[in-house]
C-alpha cells in the first residue's frame, strides 16, 4: 500500500477519528512506538472502546487500533479481523468511509448480484469503489446506471466496459441491454450535437458497441446515431472517424458517391460489406431511382449484395453496368441474372435496349448470340435510333404502320408517333434527319397531337438538324403558333383553359439547345414572342432550368422583365403553377431554387 493512499484514508476517516478523540477518553495515544508494553496497553484500550460504541465510533476505534498495531510492528490475528469488521460496520451504517478503508485494507466485499443492486443504491462511490474491487462487476452496474441515464458514472467507466464486449450477465438480458444502451448514447449524442462538442461526440463513438443487428435500436437512436454520421462527413470530414463507423455498422444516412470528399480508402471499406452498404443505402425496397454514381459503385459489390436488390434497383445496376463499355461489369452482372433465372426474349429485348442506348456492343453481339433474333417491334425506337447502320436497317420495317397515338407502348407490328417523337431526343440527331428525309409526318403528325406540329416537336425534342431540313426543305414555318381555348361556362360544365399562340422558338427553348434557338432566330423567329398568357421563351427555359438557353435569349435580347398577363388567375393556370411565381423569369427562377439563373438574369437587369 502506498503512502499516498495511507495519507488519503486518514483524510476519509478523519470525522471518525475526531469523534472518538472528543470522546473523552481517558488515555492518551502514546507519542511514539518505542515502548512495546506501552503500545500493547494502548492498541488493547482501542479494542476496549471499540467494544463499547457502536457505528461509526466503533469503527473509528478498530482503525485506531489497526493502524497504531501495524506503525508498532505489533500486527496480530486480531488486526487481521479488523477490515472484515470495519466493512460490515460501513454496511450497516452506509458510512463509505468506513467502507472504503476496510477494502483498501484487504476485505472482501460480497459482490453476488444482489449485493451489487445495493451497493448500486448506495451511490456512485460505493459503484466506483467495487469496481475498483472486482472490475468483473462493472456489467451490472453499467445496466444499472444505464437505466438511470447516469452519465457521470458512464462516461467515467464506458471504455473499460469495452473490455467485456458490452455484455451483461444474467439475470440481465443483452439483446434488451443492448438497445437500453445504445438508446443512452443516442440520448447523449443528441446532446453532445446541440453544443457542437466535438470531443464528446468522438468519446460517445469510440463507447459505442459494433451494431451486429438493426434490431437493437430504436427508432430515436438511430436518428440521433444518423446525425452524428452527418456531423462526422460534413462539419469534421474526419477519415479516421468515418473508417471507425463503417466498422461500427454505424447507422449512417446513404452516402453520397458525387461526393469529393470521399476516399479511394473509405470506399474500399464500404466495399468490403455489401450487405451494409445495400442496408445503409435504403436499397433493399424500391424507394425512388438510383443515382448513376450510386449504381456504379454497386456493380462493384459481390454478388451475394446483388441478390438483395428489388428488380428495380437490379435494373438500375444492370443498365448502369451496360454504360460502362470499357469494363465487364455487364458481363458479370448479365451472367449473375441468367445464372438466377433464364433470359426471356423480354430479358433481351431490355439489354438490346440498353446496349443500343449506350453504345455497347458486346452486349449487342451477346443478346444476338443467344437470343438468335431481334424483336424489333419491341425495341425502343429511341435507343435504337443512337445506332445509325442499325437504325437505317430496320426503321423502315419499324415504320410500316403509323399508330396515330402519342403513348409511347410498343406495337406489334408498328410504331407510335409518340415513339417516334422520342427519336428526335436521341444523341444521335442523324436518326432524326434520316426520318424527316424519308418520311412525311407533319400532316398526320398535327392530328395527333391535336394541333402541334411536326417542327414543334422536333424543337422540343431538341434536334437541329431534324429543324434544319423541316425548315429548308419542307417549308415548315418558324412563326407558326398553337391553338388554345378559353374558359368557358355551359350548362356542361366548366371547359379548362389551355396556354396557346406557342411558336418552336418556345420548344427550342424547353429544349434547352443553345444552337437550336439562335437558328430558329436566324429563319424569323420572334425572341420575345407572346403566348396567349403573354408568356415569353425566356420563362419557357427558365422554367425547364436549361442555363445555356437562357443565356442565349438573354444574348438574342430577350426581354428578361417581360410580365404574363396580369388578370390571370391560378384557376387559368392550373398546372402551370402559381400565377405570382411565374409571372416573370426572375420569379420562375425563384420558385425553382436555380441560383445560376437567378444571377444571370441579375446581371442583364432582371428583376422579380
Amino acid at each position: 500500500m502506498t503512502r499516498m493512499r495511507k495519507n488519503m484514508n486518514m483524510l476519509r476517516l478523519l470525522p471518525l477519528l475526531l469523534i472518538a478523540l472528543l470522546s473523552g477518553c481517558s488515555m492518551q495515544e502514546p507519542a511514539d512506538t518505542s515502548d512495546p508494553e506501552v503500545s500493547q496497553k494502548w492498541i488493547a484500550h482501542c479494542y476496549k472502546e471499540a467494544g463499547k460504541a457502536s457505528g461509526a465510533m466503533k469503527a473509528a476505534w478498530l482503525v485506531k487500533a489497526y493502524e497504531f498495531a501495524e506503525k508498532a510492528d505489533l500486527f496480530s490475528e486480531q488486526e487481521k479481523q479488523v477490515p472484515e469488521q470495519v466493512l460490515q460496520i460501513g454496511l450497516q451504517t452506509k458510512n463509505f468511509s468506513a467502507f472504503n478503508w476496510a477494502i483498501d485494507h484487504g476485505a472482501e466485499p460480497a459482490v453476488q448480484f444482489g449485493d451489487l443492486v445495493a451497493y448500486h443504491e448506495l451511490g456512485r462511490e460505493w459503484r466506483d469503489k467495487v469496481v475498483e474491487y472486482s472490475p468483473d462487476s462493472l456489467p451490472v452496474f453499467m445496466s444499472l446506471a444505464v437505466d438511470e441515464f447516469d452519465r457521470k458514472f458512464f462516461r467515467k467507466h464506458a471504455a473499460a466496459f469495452m473490455e467485456y464486449d458490452f455484455e451483461v450477465p444474467q439475470p440481465l438480458e443483452k439483446t434488451e441491454f443492448k438497445i437500453r444502451y445504445r438508446r443512452f448514447l443516442g440520448i447523449q449524442l443528441k446532446e453532445a450535437l446541440e453544443k457542437q462538442d466535438e470531443e464528446m461526440i468522438r468519446f460517445l463513438i469510440s463507447v459505442t458497441p459494433e451494431l451486429e443487428n438493426t434490431g437493437y435500436l430504436d427508432e430515436a437512436a438511430r436518428r440521433a446515431m444518423q446525425a452524428a454520421g452527418e456531423y462526422v462527413f460534413g462539419t469534421l470530414n474526419d477519415e479516421s472517424l468515418k473508417l471507425k463507423l463503417l466498422e461500427l455498422n454505424w447507422p449512417l444516412k446513404p452516402i453520397d458517391f458525387s461526393s469529393p470528399d470521399l476516399s479511394e480508402e473509405f470506399l474500399e471499406a464500404y466495399r468490403a460489406k455489401p450487405e451494409y452498404v445495400i442496408h445503409t443505402q435504403g436499397l433493399e425496397e424500391w424507394d425512388g431511382p438510383m443515382s448513376p454514381e450510386e449504381a456504379r459503385f454497386l456493380t462493384t459489390l459481390p454478388e451475394k449484395a446483388w441478390a438483395l436488390l428489388p428488380k428495380l434497383h437490379f435494373d438500375e445496376l444492370t443498365e448502369e453496368s451496360v454504360k460502362m463499355v470499357d469494363s465487364d461489369a455487364a458481363a458479370r452482372v448479365i451472367a449473375f441474372k441468367a445464372a438466377q433465372k433464364p433470359l426471356t426474349q423480354a430479358d433481351y429485348n431490355e439489354l438490346v435496349n440498353w446496349a443500343l442506348k449506350h453504345g455497347n456492343k458486346s452486349v449487342f453481339e451477346y443478346v444476338m448470340q443467344k437470343s438468335g433474333k431481334l424483336d424489333i417491334f419491341n425495341i425502343d425506337f429511341a435507343a435504337l435510333a443512337e445506332n445509325q447502320k442499325l437504325f437505317e436497317i430496320y426503321a423502315p420495317k419499324i415504320m410500316s404502320r403509323i399508330y396515330y397515338t402519342m403513348d409511347t407502348e410498343p406495337r406489334e407490328d408498328g410504331v407510335t408517333i409518340g415513339n417516334i417523337k422520342r427519336v428526335f431526343g436521341a444523341k444521335n440527331e442523324k436518326a432524326g434527319l434520316w426520318l424527316v428525309h424519308n418520311y412525311d409526318l407533319s400532316e398526320s403528325w398535327v392530328k395527333a397531337t391535336k394541333g402541334q406540329t411536326l417542327l414543334m416537336d422536333v424543337c422540343e425534342m431538341g434536334n437541329l438538324l431534324a429543324t434544319r431540313y423541316l425548315v429548308e426543305k419542307r417549308g415548315e414555318n418558324v412563326r407558326q403558333q398553337t391553338g388554345y381555348t378559353e374558359m368557358q361556362f355551359t350548362i356542361f360544365g366548366t371547359t379548362k383553359p389551355t396556354e396557346g399562340k406557342l411558336s418552336p422558338i418556345f420548344f427550342a427553348a424547353k429544349s434547352g439547345n443553345p444552337e437550336l434557338i439562335k437558328y430558329l432566330v436566324s429563319k424569323g423567329a420572334n425572341v420575345n414572342a407572346r403566348s396567349n398568357y403573354r408568356a415569353t421563351p425566356l420563362m419557357y427555359a427558365v422554367s425547364a432550368g436549361k442555363v445555356e438557353a437562357v443565356k442565349t435569349l438573354i444574348a438574342l435580347r430577350a426581354d428578361v422583365n417581360a410580365e404574363m398577363n396580369p388578370n390571370l388567375k391560378n384557376m387559368d393556370l392550373r398546372e402551370l403553377g402559381v400565377f405570382h411565381e411565374i409571372s416573370n423569369p426572375y420569379r420562375r427562377a425563384i420558385s425553382t431554387n436555380n441560383k445560376e439563373i437567378q444571377r444571370i438574369l441579375r446581371e442583364a437587369g432582371g428583376r422579380p
